[in-house]
C-alpha cells in the first residue's frame, strides 16, 4: 500500500513538473513573442493606414481598426494577423487597396530597418469583403513557419 502511494505521489510530481516546464519554457515565451509581434504589426498597419489616409485613399480612425490573430489551425507560432475596417472607409478598389497596403508596409519595413535582405518583413496575404467590412491578413515574416505559410499561399495563386 505504501509503495502504491509513493508511486502516485511520484507520478503527480512528474506531471506537475512537466506542466510547469511546458508553461515556462514553451507557452510563456511563445505568448510573449506573439504579443510583441502583435504590437509591431499593429504599429506598421496603423502607420501605413495613416499614410494612405493622408493621400485620401482611406478614411479611417484608429478606433475603427480591429485586429485579431489568425487561428492556430495552421500551426503554432504563426504570426499572421487579421484586420477589419468598415467598407465605406476605402475610396479605392479592393485590389488597389491590397497593393497600396502591401507597398506601404514594405516602405515602413524599409524605413524601420526591418527588412529580410531586400524583402519586406510584412506581407498582405489576403483581402476580402463580408457584411460591409473589409478584412485583410498581414503576415509578420519573422519565423520559418510564417514564411512557409506565405510561400504555400503563393503556390495556390
Amino acid at each position: 500500500m505504501n509503495l502504491i502511494f509513493e508511486m502516485l505521489i511520484g507520478f503527480l510530481l512528474a506531471f506537475i513538473l512537466f506542466k510547469l516546464f511546458n508553461y515556462f519554457i514553451i507557452k510563456l515565451p511563445e505568448r510573449r513573442r506573439k504579443l510583441i509581434a502583435t504590437e509591431i504589426v499593429k504599429l506598421a498597419v496603423n502607420k501605413t493606414l495613416v499614410k494612405l489616409n493622408q493621400n485620401d485613399m482611406v478614411t479611417i480612425t484608429q478606433s475603427q481598426l480591429n485586429d485579431s490573430m489568425v487561428a492556430d489551425a495552421w500551426g503554432k507560432g504563426m504570426l499572421v494577423f487579421e484586420f477589419v475596417i468598415p467598407e465605406n472607409n476605402i475610396n479605392i478598389e479592393m485590389e488597389e487597396f491590397k497593393t497600396m497596403l502591401d507597398d506601404g508596409l514594405s516602405e515602413y519595413s524599409a524605413t524601420s530597418l526591418m527588412n529580410i535582405g531586400s524583402q519586406s518583413i510584412f506581407k498582405v496575404t489576403d483581402t476580402w469583403q463580408r457584411e460591409g467590412l473589409i478584412h485583410f491578413d498581414v503576415a509578420y515574416l519573422n519565423n520559418r513557419k510564417t514564411i512557409e505559410y506565405v510561400e504555400d499561399l503563393n503556390k495556390l495563386k
